[in-house]
């Protein structure tokens, strides 16, 4: 037998497959012995053949088990065996010959074709039960091919039997196919579940073994008893002794419902087992076949009804069989879907960038929440009224002009353009002021059932613009305001280079060219402590703690009354809060300094820090002499950059912006009110008592930038 090289070659004289191997010889050779018996004891002058013939069946499982190795072996003792049951049931030395040859023919034929066609089949190579009809066609080939030449052989005689006439051929052809048919479906659903668990070589994923899935047959235990009662029915009532009707057509009702109702075994057991009934009916004088005048063509009639009966439910289960295999894909594609669709439904109604997919003719097909609440999607689509709305909005350049419809992103990307990144600007009632808005689109491939569609995403970048706008003011500061005095440093360093060129300088020159250069430097080292003081305030984390804020102020004050115009600081002793100590050093150096520093020509400072219990905060208040500041500034001095128009006075700008953001950072607010009598300025802050937890905190509020061209703080 030629059997597949990818199937199991254990060594020869290996101990451990002695056993095994010894035993299922054993087992067939039993097998054999006993079908063999049954087929020859079905032997009917009348007929000259045994019409139940399971040996063709026992043969092609014997050839299914074994491998290159085993197979010669398999041969002898096959043809040998039944040869020798032959002989002792009755048959003629020639008979037994014949018979045995004609068994040995079609298994080793039968073999051959699937082994080359059907290598993933149990019994070729491989685990795969007969499921497929593509599998069924080959199997179809495989016996029709083997039967045929057998029954040749047997036609033929070859001087062992008497030459067949024509209808003794084919009753020994249709008994031969029907056989193996019938006991080769059997074999090929229930092979692969008997089979011993082990190891197997890779297989394609087809060839899985079967799951408990493709053992359940598909109906109840009331359905199966039905069917086993309607099935003796139709049965007795076709093949009864004196039957004068031609019922046989209803034979197919009950090997109908097997088909469709049960698993490919199951049902291959059921067409057996019916026309196997059919067959001994005839045996014993019953029913239509055996009325026939000639018993022969009845005979030949009756196994091609075990073939047919075979045939039709292997045709229908596999069928059934494969569109459950694609019910359970479909299933699984349409589960792997629903959960791409849902998490693409989660992601798209969770993402902060709007997304709007529409028809030409405007049906939206796809939009998220966000972009509805964050804007009005239907302004992305059309410039006509927004019925959905509250209040109008409009789209319009960030110049100011309005948008007409055939510049919306959306009708762009219709006509086949790709929107990039494009930023224009929202308004509508509660913000007359407008809103950035960032929009690209793209447009979506069309289908022939659908028109043509555009998706369109936008997210409101207004923080993001004027950021952007407050990094840039912020470059300007810097490069400015360090530009300054680096144009002093190094115009004075050249100066100061030509008069050491020209020979000695004095001491009086040298000290005032030295001392410009000391000061510019200074002025660029403060500034670049402010700029660090920013980020300190802005970014460092919070470490509150009680705080004796009376002695952390006389600290800030001992350090600046011993300057050139040592100032009168009082301060008011046993003031408790909790905030974080170096944040609230830095907000008292800057408000001191600044109450120090703006002071009006020939006026010695003068400030003082009291405060007042304001529930759970204290509310804290620097007064100062100075030149005060305007009311029209009051509100704009805490923000990033901005500076009083004064003349003499320098500053960065950002000593009272630090200021706000250590007191919004600790919960509190700061502003600044005109002095007593109208001299000097009072800032009025808040911080938590002592005691105290920090409140929620709100975020610092972003800022507009302002610069003026003569600064100071």
């Amino acid at each position: 037998m030629v059997v597949d090289a990818g199937r199991r070659a254990p060594a020869a004289g290996r101990g451990r497959d002695l056993v095994p191997e010894a035993l299922r010889l054993v087992a067939f050779v039993c097998a054999t012995w006993i079908a063999t018996d049954v087929g020859y004891s079905s032997f009917r002058p009348e007929f000259g053949v045994s019409l139940i013939w399971p040996l063709s069946g026992v043969a092609l499982l014997w050839a299914a088990t074994g491998d290159r190795r085993t197979w010669p072996l398999d041969a002898v003792l096959l043809g040998a065996v039944s040869s020798a049951a032959l002989v002792v049931a009755g048959s003629t030395s020639g008979q037994a010959a014949m018979g045995a040859l004609q068994v040995v023919l079609q298994a080793t034929l039968y073999q051959s074709v699937m082994v080359r066609w059907a290598p993933r089949l149990w019994g070729s190579g491989g685990t795969r039960p007969l499921r497929r009809t593509a599998d069924l066609c080959v199997f179809l080939v495989a016996v029709t091919v083997a039967s045929a030449v057998a029954s040749g052989v047997r036609t033929a005689g070859l001087g062992l039997v008497p030459t067949s006439d024509l209808q003794d051929a084919a009753l020994v052809l249709a008994r031969n196919l029907s056989w193996m048919l019938a006991v080769g479906a059997v074999v090929l659903q229930l092979g692969p579940r008997l089979a011993p668990a082990g190891p197997r070589p890779a297989l394609h994923p087809e060839a899985r073994p079967p799951t408990t899935a493709d053992r359940a047959w598909r109906g109840s235990l009331v359905e199966l008893v039905a069917l086993a009662l309607v099935t003796a029915a139709v049965y007795a009532a076709v093949f009864t002794r004196q039957q004068p009707l031609p019922l046989t057509f209803l034979l197919t009702v009950p090997s109908l419902w097997a088909a469709m109702r049960l698993d490919p075994l199951r049902a291959a057991v059921h067409a057996a087992a019916s026309g196997t009934f059919a067959i001994v009916m005839t045996l014993s004088g019953s029913g239509v076949f055996a009325s026939m005048v000639d018993p022969r063509l009845g005979a030949a009639l009756a196994q091609a009804l075990l073939a047919v009966l075979v045939l039709k439910t292997l045709v229908i289960s596999c069928v059934m069989s494969e569109r459950d295999a694609a019910i359970r894909r479909a299933q699984v594609s349409e589960a792997a879907s629903l959960g791409r669709a849902a998490l693409l439904g989660a992601v798209l109604q969770n993402m902060n960038e709007g997304i709007v997919v529409a028809r030409e003719d405007g049906e939206v097909l796809v939009r998220n929440a966000a972009g509805d609440a964050m804007l009005r999607s239907s302004v992305m689509l059309s410039t006509g009224p927004d019925r959905a709305a509250a209040e109008e909005a409009r789209l319009f350049h960030p110049d100011g002009t309005v948008l007409d419809e055939a510049e919306l992103p959306f009708r762009r990307a219709l006509a086949g353009e790709e929107v990039l990144r494009e930023d224009l600007v929202l308004r509508f009632g509660s913000s007359p002021e407008g809103r950035v808005i960032e929009v690209s689109a793209s447009p979506v491939p069309e289908t022939e059932d659908s028109p043509r569609a555009a998706v369109v995403n936008f997210r409101d970048v207004t923080t993001v613009r004027e950021h952007e706008g407050d990094l840039a003011a912020f470059a300007g500061v810097v490069a400015h305001d360090l530009n300054n005095p680096l144009t002093v440093v190094s115009g004075w360093a050249d100066s100061l280079a030509d008069f050491f060129s020209l020979g000695d300088v004095s001491a009086e020159d040298g000290q005032a060219m030295t001392a410009r250069i000391q000061g510019a430097a200074a002025h660029m080292r403060r500034f670049i402590d402010d700029l660090l003081g920013y980020t300190v305030a802005r970014d460092r984390p919070l470490t509150p703690e009680d705080l004796d804020l009376s002695a952390v102020a006389e600290e800030v004050a001992r350090l600046r009354r011993d300057g050139p115009t040592h100032p009168e600081i009082e301060i008011e002793p046993g003031i408790q809060v909790r905030a974080d100590v170096v944040l609230v050093r830095q907000l008292l150096d800057n408000l001191v300094g600044n109450a120090v520093k703006y002071v009006a020509p020939q006026t010695r400072p003068r400030v003082t820090l009291a405060c007042r219990p304001a529930g759970d905060m204290v509310e804290l208040r620097l007064s100062d002499n100075g030149i005060g500041i305007p009311e029209s500034m009051r509100q704009r001095v805490f923000e990033t950059f901005v500076r009083v128009q004064t003349d003499g006075y320098g500053g960065t700008g950002l000593g009272l912006d630090i200021c706000r953001r250590v007191v919004v950072r600790h919960g509190g607010e700061i502003r600044v009110e005109e002095g007593a009598d109208g001299i000097g300025s009072t800032f009025v802050f808040t911080l938590p008592r002592a005691g105290s937890p920090l409140p929620g905190l709100a975020p610092v509020e972003r800022q507009q930038v302002g610069v003026s061209p003569d600064p100071s703080a």
